[in-house]
Order: C-alpha cells, then sequence, then structure tokens
C-alpha cells in the first residue's frame, strides 16, 4: 500500500492523546498546585507549624465554699430546735459581719447578716440565756441578738471606741465592757438597751482589755501596756 494511500487513523489518535494529557496536566495544576488570583504555586503546609488557637471564653462556675475567718465565738440555745449551737463571729472587712450558727448533731449551719461591724472579738450570753451581746470593732456598736426572735433586737454605737474587747456580767443585771480609747469602762443596760460610761479607770491607758465578774458583783479590770495594772 503506498503513503498517500495508508490510513491516517493512528496519527489523529496520537494527536488527541497528547491534547487530552495537557488539559489533564493544567487542570490538575489549577486545582491542587496554583493560587486562583495568580496563578503560582502555593507553598506546601508547614508540618511544624501550629494552628492558631481557638478563641476562649471565660465561664462561671459558680462560687466555691465560702471562706469564714471565725474571731470569737461561744455555745448558745436555739429554742426552735431545743439544742446547743455554736455561735461564731467571722470577720469581714468590707461589709457587715455574720454570726454562724453550727449544729453540732447534725452538722448544718446557718448565718445571720449583723447591723454593723466588720467583726466581734466580744462575745457573751446575757444572764439570762436568752441573747447573746455582741461587741464589734472598727464601728464600735454595742448589738443584743434575741434567740426567741431570731434576730438582733439592738445596734447601739460606743463614742470614740472603734474597739469593744469583752463582756462581763455585773451585779446590778448590767453588762460591763472596756473597749479601745483611753482605756474606758462602759455599762449595757439589758432592759432600756443603752449604753452607759463608767470612766478610765487608770490613764494614760489606751485600751481596757479584760473585764471579768468579781463573786461579789464587782467588775475586775485588767489594763494595756502604757501603764499596766488592775483595779
Amino acid at each position: 500500500m503506498s503513503a498517500k494511500h495508508r490510513p491516517r487513523g493512528g496519527m489523529f489518535r496520537w494527536l488527541g492523546i497528547g491534547v487530552c494529557l495537557v488539559i489533564s496536566a493544567w487542570t490538575y495544576g489549577q486545582d491542587a498546585s496554583t493560587s486562583p488570583v495568580s496563578g503560582t504555586p502555593s507553598p506546601p503546609p508547614d508540618k511544624n507549624t501550629t494552628p492558631a488557637p481557638e478563641k476562649i471564653y471565660p465561664k462561671s462556675l459558680g462560687y466555691p465554699c465560702q471562706n469564714y475567718h471565725f474571731l470569737s465565738g461561744v455555745v448558745a440555745y436555739n429554742p426552735e430546735t431545743d439544742r446547743n449551737l455554736m455561735a461564731l463571729s467571722s470577720l469581714c472587712e468590707v461589709s457587715p459581719m455574720q454570726i454562724i450558727f453550727v449544729d453540732y448533731k447534725s452538722r448544718e449551719f446557718t448565718d445571720v447578716i449583723a447591723p454593723s461591724g466588720s467583726g466581734a472579738w466580744a462575745m457573751s450570753l446575757t444572764p439570762s440565756g436568752k441573747q447573746m451581746i455582741i461587741g464589734a470593732f472598727f464601728t464600735g456598736h454595742v448589738m443584743l441578738f434575741d434567740f426567741d426572735q431570731w434576730a438582733f433586737v439592738a445596734d447601739v454605737p460606743v463614742p470614740d471606741a472603734p474597739y469593744i474587747w469583752n463582756f462581763a456580767p455585773g451585779g446590778d443585771g448590767r453588762m460591763y465592757f472596756g473597749v479601745f480609747g483611753e482605756g474606758r469602762l462602759f455599762a449595757f443596760d439589758l432592759e432600756s438597751k443603752t449604753v452607759i460610761p463608767c470612766g478610765s479607770g487608770l490613764p494614760p491607758n489606751s485600751s481596757l482589755r479584760w473585764v471579768s465578774p468579781l463573786p461579789d458583783g464587782r467588775i475586775l479590770c485588767v489594763y494595756g501596756t502604757e501603764q499596766p495594772g488592775a483595779r
């Protein structure tokens, strides 16, 4: 068979295969290795590159167990449950202090917000046992808590006395206490709920730190560091 009568199918077949390969290569490059804007190859991702962190937003989980700093306490009586309770005063610098009542048997507690004060070293039961007297510091207030009413029934300021140290019952039925501030002695009348000044027994002491009851109803006063002594 002469050359001019030879079938041309083979040549067209190879030409079609070549065109397909070129188109396939160009399409693959567009999809996998070129930028859609410039057509330049994109660099492969770095395996050591740390991915950008996700945004983290704080979430409230509530309040943890409340922290109490106890300063003093007495054993009190709760007429509603007919049980003895431990009454504790807590320190709180920025808001009124709390009185925490702890039940020995049930191991439960309840708290009462005081009318004033940041804490109390002075806590005592009254002679009847039905009330509790508390002397708050920073504010210098004497407060009376009634167990039958389960509430504070008195909140009386003591003039120029930011600290009240402790209480002692007198033979006249009043509650006596010493203060920081000229080392003065005061009495609290439980009937009238008033504070009565009794003067400074041993100047120039600034603090009357301890008062104690004597068997004959008098009050023993122990004074501070400027001129230590007792009266």
